[in-house]
């Protein structure tokens, strides 16, 4: 009984923290999901066994750099939780560079409350990692989640010619902690799309 206690206790704090984005966009009218962006949202099922979609919707991405944004939260067993944006950028190298470096501070941004307690070292080894297959360039964080505890691991994966996609994994996805985690859910977002990703 105080086992189920504590667990009904965590959901309750993860949904309120969860959901509070979109109580906000759903008060300033969101946005639909667009066929191009959203076509990259895995379904909850393709994320595993017992998760769920907590919200899914557009997101305003900013006309000067972004021709669509999207963005999902998914809810999973034991508290683990993800969430996937997927931005289509503008044509334009110089325009792509410049949405990689905006979409970079939303990855900075994330990285304190998903992975705030890094291990010292961790950076420099995960700038030694090769992209996750798919992604032309990539940039990865992991730690614990500042919140709950839980592992958790951030991907932002530049895909060519114009698509962005930042991942963010807060317990085990795909049987995966850490970066392997939002790895596994930039590859869930390639795949859906119809990208298929080797295994590895």
């Amino acid at each position: 009984m105080r086992w189920d206690r504590r667990i009904v206790v965590v959901w309750l704090a993860i949904a309120a923290w969860i959901m509070a984005p979109a109580a906000g966009q759903a008060q300033s009218n969101a946005l639909p999901v667009t066929p191009g962006a959203g076509k990259y949202l895995p379904a909850a099922a393709d994320v595993g066994p017992g998760w769920v979609d907590v919200w899914r919707g557009g997101i305003a991405p900013g006309a000067d750099l972004f021709r669509e944004g999207v963005k999902a939260v998914y809810g999973g067993p034991e508290g683990a939780r993800a969430l996937v944006f997927v931005w289509l950028t503008q044509d334009g190298a110089t325009t792509s560079r410049r949405a990689w470096a905006s979409t970079t501070q939303l990855f900075d941004s994330y990285r304190d409350p998903f992975a705030g307690a890094a291990d010292s070292s961790a950076a420099s080894r995960l700038a030694g990692l090769p992209a996750p297959a798919g992604c032309a360039e990539a940039s990865r964080a992991e730690g614990l989640d500042a919140r709950l505890l839980f592992p958790g691991g951030l991907t932002l994966c530049a895909v060519d010619p114009d698509v962005i996609i930042l991942a963010i994994a807060s317990g085990t996805v795909a049987g995966k902690q850490g970066h392997a985690a939002s790895d596994a859910l930039v590859e869930l977002a390639l795949d859906h799309a119809g990208m298929a990703t080797p295994t590895s």
